[in-house]
């Protein structure tokens, strides 16, 4: 028979084990949440840092259209003075692709394109199927267009466009390309872990930045990974939305 004195040393061991547990398991379930809660915090920071990167990025295209505005609606400019003006303002600058000025006429009757590289449309060219001369006819405040593939490089890019008031009327638009390569290079690098990874969406979940460039704009945050659908439209970052009027930065 077990004797008394095993039986009380058997209850206050079980006593001291529960009562350790009962202390432990509430410090455990703290360390969590207070580890979560640093984890958010560190994203939430790193996201925040990245977004104002990605606008000080935006910055110089929003200067540069605004001077050349002023530049333009002050001057008589003929062909070869734009050519020079505009190579100067981005030479050097390997995230600014073009630099170009378009008046409101079709090119059929006299309209005028001129651009940093030369380049001068046919007379079949018509500016105002563009988003950069329609997005941009529309205000004096730069403003962004949706991204694209640019037809002549091939590579993802982005144009801050505005109008030009001239003696009272809008005379036309002054536009530059952003390659959204650069950009991948302020994104890439922010990760919360060896493995993560972090990118750049617009509204609708295309990527804009990615490791794996075949994914930039031909690929969907939400088609690859269908459960994370549910919180589309969550996401949005009014600090980052200035890129695509609508995007998100994402860190993992």
């Amino acid at each position: 028979m077990i004797s008394l004195k095993r039986k009380i040393i058997g209850s206050n061991v079980g006593t001291v084990v529960l009562a350790s547990a009962l202390i432990a398991v509430p410090v455990i379930i703290l360390q969590i949440r207070s580890l979560k809660s640093n984890l958010t915090e560190k994203a939430v920071a790193q996201a925040e840092n990245a977004c104002a990167s990605v606008n000080a990025f935006l910055q110089k295209p929003a200067v540069i259209v605004n001077d050349m505005a002023v530049f333009v609606s002050s001057h008589d400019i003929e062909q070869g003075e734009a050519e020079q003006s505009f190579d100067a303002v981005i030479k050097g600058d390997s995230s600014l692709y073009s630099l170009y000025y378009a008046d409101t006429l079709p090119m059929s009757q006299g309209g005028i394109m001129y651009s940093n590289d030369g380049w001068v449309p046919d007379a079949s060219y018509d500016k105002t199927s563009r988003e950069w001369y329609s997005k941009g006819i529309a205000t004096t405040q730069p403003t962004v267009t949706s991204p694209y593939i640019d037809a002549t490089t091939g590579n993802p890019v982005t144009t801050v466009t505005r109008a030009v008031q001239k003696k009272g009327r809008t005379a036309g638009v002054v536009a530059v390309d952003i390659m959204l390569t650069d950009l991948g290079k302020i994104v890439s690098p922010i990760k919360l872990s060896k493995s993560g990874f972090s990118f750049l969406l617009d509204s609708k979940g295309n990527y804009l930045t990615n490791d794996n460039a075949k994914k930039i704009l031909s690929a969907n945050l939400y088609s690859e990974y269908p459960p994370l659908a549910q919180y589309q439209g969550r996401f949005a970052s009014k600090t980052a939305s200035i890129v695509t009027g609508g995007g998100m930065f994402i860190v993992a």
